[in-house]
């Protein structure tokens, strides 16, 4: 029923086996990259939350969030390690009656 209001709530999000990939640079990171884009997009400032609740943009509460028999490469080629990740659970996330943006939601995640 959430579907049709204006924050869907998910009771359980479970990932299984997620495999990553960690790769640097000499000064920098893909992981490092893609945190960057995440907080600068979604560090809005109270102006453009207002304007995002107003533009009817879906939000999203998950109650329980796992990811678990996760996976990462660190290195590449021949030389890359695979280690395993320890397991994660998060519980709620926004609320039902706000819940949070997709990029919010990316931001608690990460």
């Amino acid at each position: 029923m959430s579907l049709l209001g204006d924050t869907i709530v998910i009771e359980d999000m479970i990932i299984e086996a997620p495999e990553f990939r960690y790769e640097t640079k000499l000064m920098a990171s893909n992981v490092k990259d893609l945190l960057k884009n995440i907080d600068k997009i979604a560090g809005s400032s109270d102006e453009e939350e207002a304007e995002a609740e107003d533009s009817g943009e879906k939000r999203i509460a998950i109650k329980r969030f796992i990811l678990r028999n996760g996976k990462v490469s660190i290195g590449t080629g021949d030389a890359a390690v695979t280690v395993p990740l320890p397991d994660l659970e998060l519980n709620d996330l926004g609320s039902p009656e706000k819940g949070l943006t997709p990029m919010q939601l990316a931001g608690a995640v990460s």
